[in-house]
């Protein structure tokens, strides 16, 4: 009998286990090299996008621009900005001080108004890092399920 593979690590147990390793460079370099190696030994043990569900606090918001998109027909194409977006900035639980400093916030999209405090559970895939870059720490996700828990709103 062959013994089962091991199970893929959580988001959370990533993340802080790569900012644990990463914390030497930026206390000793940057910050931004920490978080490069911390991203790039993320993508060399997950396959993204990763799918993770986690009880999170909301610790702010960020707009992002969403960019020029070709639409139209082949050979008619025309480009059309996108709208920017609003994500909101979460802190998952058990997410270590190191690992928000080193990585940042999910940053996870929301038309609701949820303010700092507010409590969520999350269903989403978190983005390879390489493929969406943003400016500033934090990692993108596509939200699969939002269920407010906490709800701090104006």
């Amino acid at each position: 009998m062959t013994a089962a593979p091991p199970a893929p690590p959580t988001l959370v147990a990533l993340l802080n286990e790569e900012a644990a390793l990463s914390r030497g460079l930026a206390a000793a370099a940057s910050p931004d090299r920490a978080r490069a190696r911390a991203l790039d030994a993320m993508r060399s043990r997950v396959a993204f996008p990763f799918r993770a569900v986690f009880k999170a606090v909301v610790v702010g918001e960020r707009i992002l621009a969403s960019g020029p998109l070709a639409v139209g027909e082949a050979g008619q194409r025309r480009m059309k900005m996108q709208p920017d977006q609003r994500y909101l900035e979460v802190a998952p639980e058990g997410l270590t001080p190191i690992a928000f400093e080193i990585l940042g916030p999910i940053l996870v999209p929301s038309a609701r108004n949820l303010m700092e405090g507010s409590v969520i559970m999350a269903a989403l895939d978190v983005l390879d890092p390489s493929r969406y870059p943003i400016e500033g720490p934090g990692l993108v996700a596509d939200l699969l399920d939002l269920k407010v828990l906490v709800a701090v709103e104006p």
